[in-house]
């Protein structure tokens, strides 16, 4: 936390995890929504969930190949994988 004396006024705030972490999610969502706008269907990315279908491959077993770097994917919490163009 910065000092109060040294703080300009009107440029500090201090927010809690819970306050951060909906933030986030709203920035996620409005990225998302966004890059869909962008990319419409006929982008070679898909979701997890839409990669899973894409595969055919049971859950568990796309999941455990995707985290064993088997099936790659790109991005953080949110993986996004490509597929054939």
């Amino acid at each position: 936390m910065p000092d109060p004396e040294h703080a300009r006024p009107g440029l500090w705030v201090e927010l809690s995890d819970t306050a951060v972490d909906a933030i986030a999610a709203a920035v996620a969502q409005r990225l998302e929504a966004r890059l869909d706008e962008l990319t419409g269907r006929d982008s070679p990315w898909m979701s997890t969930v839409e990669a899973i279908a894409y595969t055919r491959i049971p859950e568990g077993t796309f999941r455990k190949l995707a985290a064993e770097g088997r099936i790659p994917s790109h991005g953080g919490r949110r993986r996004l994988f490509q597929g054939q163009g």
